[in-house]
């Protein structure tokens, strides 16, 4: 693992933390606790393990600018999870999540498959499991609740984001269930009582509407 930046010199207090390492570089037998404990438990606050019986590899950079923390990887088949032990950490961080391969993501009690080039958005405050069962391209950025400001303490900017998702032919394979989760709601009967309410017809009906 290697720090950018030239050393001749003190960084700048605002200048982006920029970090790079490849497990390539590490013994074999020291590449899984590098990668447990030092990226996934200290850097990232998830719980990383490979899936049994698959090599493993990763090359990866990781970027810190203010309000913004990005992760470049391409890994073989891991498993991420953000369990209760780590939740205890206050981090409340929403997480976008993108990969080149399709994968299967748990979330509040809810299995979601996403195709490959697919995204979603996590809440470190809940816990998640993300499975990628084979190699990938990974990009992965955390941003604090409070950057988003209105919008995420705005129920009508939620449902408002919500119907343009339903109306939207890009995500035309989602499940109701599925767009209620990535704009806030993780009740979906909620969720859809909510919506009438505001726009006077059901989820179903905005779907069902004909493309303009």
């Amino acid at each position: 693992m290697r720090e950018s930046g030239n050393h001749a010199n003190a960084p700048s207090p605002d200048a982006p933390a920029s970090v790079r390492f490849s497990t390539d570089a590490l013994p074999e037998r020291g590449r899984l606790p590098f990668l447990r404990e030092v990226v996934g438990r200290t850097m990232l606050r998830l719980d990383l393990e490979p899936v049994p019986e698959r090599p493993f590899r990763v090359d990866a950079s990781m970027r810190s600018l203010p309000g913004l923390d990005a992760f470049w990887a391409r890994c073989l088949p891991v498993r991420v999870r953000r369990t209760g032990p780590l939740i205890a950490d206050g981090n409340d961080n929403l997480v976008f999540q993108w990969t080149d391969k399709a994968g299967s993501y748990e979330l509040l009690r809810h299995e979601i498959m996403l195709a490959p080039r697919d995204a979603i958005l996590l809440s470190c405050s809940d816990p998640f499991s993300i499975t990628i069962p084979s190699y990938c391209k990974r990009v992965t950025a955390s941003v604090p609740r409070e950057r988003l400001g209105a919008l995420l303490r705005d129920p009508d900017a939620c449902l408002a984001r919500a119907r343009r998702m339903l109306a939207s032919p890009r995500s035309c394979s989602w499940k109701t269930a599925q767009v209620a989760l990535a704009c806030g709601f993780d009740d979906v009967s909620y969720f859809n009582c909510k919506f009438r309410q505001r726009f006077g017809a059901s989820p179903r009906d905005v779907r069902n509407e004909p493309q303009r």
